[in-house]
């Protein structure tokens, strides 16, 4: 989403200051996912040379740790502007490399976060409209205050995690519609040496942070379009932690991807976030065409939601081999049972081999 055009002279400081008063006094209740998104939007879009990760969802876990300290609606506005501070500028190549200093930013940003949320709690201040003035200019030059308490009327509230999205598999956003029409295509061939061509038609964006094919670690793969169609191709059926283990040397695989183009296709649309559109066409060797399009990814919960079933049966299948079915059971349960828990540490507990 563009940012506004009028820019408010600082944040929580702007015209429309009862709206910013309703933000703060309802992020305390909603705590950090909804308020990291909502700073995500007031900013969007960042930088196409910024990643996201360690960036503006670091104020949101500033936000829960004061929370969670018992801070008020000052400790939160201090929270963020504090946090804002020490956000990370995550250069996008990174992570399209496959470099793993990128497993570095979401810790090192969370580290920030708490560690600001515990000196709000002991007296320590930050400076008004570092998020507006100074974030703001390093991440897009944008701005958009009305998308911090946007729908937040206390008579009928409109949560931001109500349009959350729930991966089914270990890639980029982009990626996702594009391993789903690979999927349905896959389901109509015999096997993968009947392909003579494919085709991905995909948006600027995603085309531009996922086209790459030269995906030489498992990280690059989960940024490459052509890597993960040609795995969906070759390996059908293949659930996360086979994704998440794929051999990106295996020649099979690499043959596959330089069969594939990418396409930009002006036509699609609405782009990301609203959607993620592409069209994967396969041409087999007899000249036969089969095409797939998908829009929505499977996990967005306000296009196109997945029951919950299908996310406890992923958080098994990747627990199962770490903790053991029954203790993946206990934790599963405890999960249910969260709003009964006095704090989190039996769920640590829990979820830790070493206490198994």
């Amino acid at each position: 989403m563009a940012g506004s055009s009028k820019r408010p002279s600082r944040l929580l400081v702007v015209d429309d200051e009862e709206s910013i008063r309703t933000f703060a006094q309802r992020a305390l209740q909603e705590a950090g996912y909804e308020v990291a998104v909502r700073v995500g939007l007031a900013l969007a879009p960042l930088n196409p040379d910024q990643h996201v990760h360690g960036h503006w969802a670091s104020i949101g876990a500033a936000v829960a740790t004061v929370k969670l300290l018992g801070g008020g609606a000052r400790e939160l506005q201090q929270a963020i502007e504090g946090t804002a501070a020490l956000l990370i500028y995550a250069p996008t190549a990174t992570v399209i490399e496959g470099t793993t200093v990128h497993h570095l930013y979401v810790g090192s940003g969370l580290q920030a976060a708490i560690g600001v949320g515990y000196g709000i709690q002991a007296g320590m201040t930050a400076s008004i409209g570092t998020l507006e003035g100074y974030v703001s200019r390093r991440s897009g030059n944008s701005f958009n205050a009305s998308k911090l308490a946007a729908g937040l009327d206390p008579a009928n509230p409109t949560y931001e995690i109500l349009n959350n999205y729930f991966k089914l598999y270990p890639v980029c956003a982009q990626v996702i519609t594009a391993i789903e029409a690979a999927d349905e295509i896959r389901r109509q061939l015999p096997d993968a040496g009947s392909i003579r061509a494919v085709t991905v038609r995909t948006t600027a964006a995603a085309a531009a942070l996922c086209g790459g094919r030269d995906a030489l670690t498992t990280l690059a793969s989960k940024f490459s379009i052509p890597c993960m169609v040609a795995a969906r191709l070759l390996y059908p059926g293949q659930g996360p932690r086979e994704l998440h283990a794929i051999n990106v040397e295996a020649e099979p695989l690499r043959a596959m991807m330089r069969r594939i183009a990418i396409v930009v296709d002006p036509a699609l649309s609405p782009p990301y976030p609203d959607a993620r559109p592409v069209v994967v066409e396969v041409e087999l060797n007899d000249g036969e065409l089969l095409a797939a399009r998908k829009q929505i990814p499977v996990g967005d919960f306000s296009g196109n939601p997945i029951p919950s079933s299908v996310v406890v049966s992923k958080f098994r299948n990747l627990v199962d081999p770490i903790l053991g079915r029954k203790n993946t059971e206990k934790l599963s349960g405890l999960v249910d049972a969260i709003d009964t828990l006095p704090d989190v540490r039996p769920l640590a507990a829990a979820a830790s081999p070493a206490g198994q």
